[in-house]
């Protein structure tokens, strides 16, 4: 009970990391909040903090960060439709990560390094080791990992990278990659939710 257990209170513990690493230190930019005040709320750090080059950083670590994931899993998953959707989400981040490389080649953009694409990076990498360590249950830990991701990730877009976001064209492939996001996070709810997933 408690090997198959492990693996997937670490993802969660991960993904909590995750949203908080997306919302950011919420007393930094939002005067007069205090630490008091907004501890616990999500969505009070400013808006339009980040840079188009900052936010295509993000979007970078996220791509490759759900492709890491899928590939780590997919030797381990026992399920058609958890293989299915880790093989999507490796063909679906490869070519959302095309198209941002496009653009920014277009817009003269190269991606910037900044605290929250660092941050997410970390939390991916961390996933990652976590599913190439499981040897129990991975279909259940890969699946549940997929619905809080991707909740997270539909959050920042929403609450950080849209409001910031300067360039139309940017904007424009936020707005693509937030559609993608909400389908795969959907897609992935019922796959965990499934009776199968609790086995």
């Amino acid at each position: 009970m408690t090997k198959k257990t492990g693996p997937t209170l670490a993802l969660v513990a991960i993904a909590v990391a995750v949203l908080a690493a997306a919302c950011g230190d919420d007393n930094d930019d939002r005067a007069p909040v205090t630490r008091d005040e907004s501890a616990g709320k999500v969505g009070t750090r400013s808006k339009t903090d980040l840079t188009d080059a900052q936010i295509m950083a993000v979007t970078t670590v996220a791509n490759q960060g759900e492709v890491a994931q899928a590939k780590a899993a997919l030797p381990k998953l026992t399920r058609d439709d958890a293989r299915q959707f880790a093989t999507m989400m490796v063909q679906m981040h490869t070519d959302a990560q095309t198209r941002q490389e496009a653009l920014g080649r277009s817009q003269g953009m190269t991606p910037e390094d900044n605290e929250l694409s660092r941050s997410l990076k970390r939390q991916s990498d961390a996933i990652v080791e976590q599913l190439h360590q499981a040897s129990e249950d991975v279909d259940r830990t890969y699946m549940q990992a997929q619905v809080s991701v991707h909740t997270d990730v539909l959050k920042t877009i929403d609450e950080r990278l849209l409001p910031a976001a300067k360039t139309e064209a940017l904007k424009q492939e936020l707005k693509t990659a937030r559609a993608e996001v909400s389908q795969h996070l959907e897609r992935a709810r019922s796959i965990a939710e499934s009776p199968s997933a609790s086995r």
